[in-house]
């Protein structure tokens, strides 16, 4: 019989590719939102058209979305590493960082674009 302090607990299973990818998008993300704060302008590109470029608060508040993009990627790396079954809580990391990743990209997106349309 298994002592009951003993850890039975396996990790989640995330493929190496797949947590390879993860990690190399969340560095990606981190590294483009950390050259848009310091050359001043974001730039997010269309498939048809110009794209849009953001600069001031719109520009804070995306790459604080990109940011937080990046914790839910490597929450998933994280969550297929932990030992300890704590698999809730890698999950309300990636579900509330995810959440609020949309709403700051949304937000700086669309008060930028209204902010714009008003000054016309």
């Amino acid at each position: 019989m298994k002592d009951s302090k003993e850890n039975t607990h396996t990790p989640t299973h995330i493929s190496p590719g797949r947590r390879t990818g993860y990690s190399l998008f969340a560095a990606a993300l981190i590294i483009y939102a950390t050259y848009s704060l310091y050359t001043g302008k974001v730039y997010i590109p269309s498939r048809s058209g110009e794209g849009l470029s953001f600069t001031g608060i719109a520009l804070k508040l995306i790459c604080s979305g990109l940011f937080m993009a990046a914790v839910t990627a490597l929450s998933l790396v994280a969550k297929s590493y932990d030992t300890k079954n704590k698999g809730n809580f890698y999950d309300r990391i990636g579900y509330f960082t995810k959440a609020l990743a949309l709403v700051l990209v949304a937000v700086g997106t669309i008060g930028s674009l209204l902010y714009e349309y008003l000054m016309r």
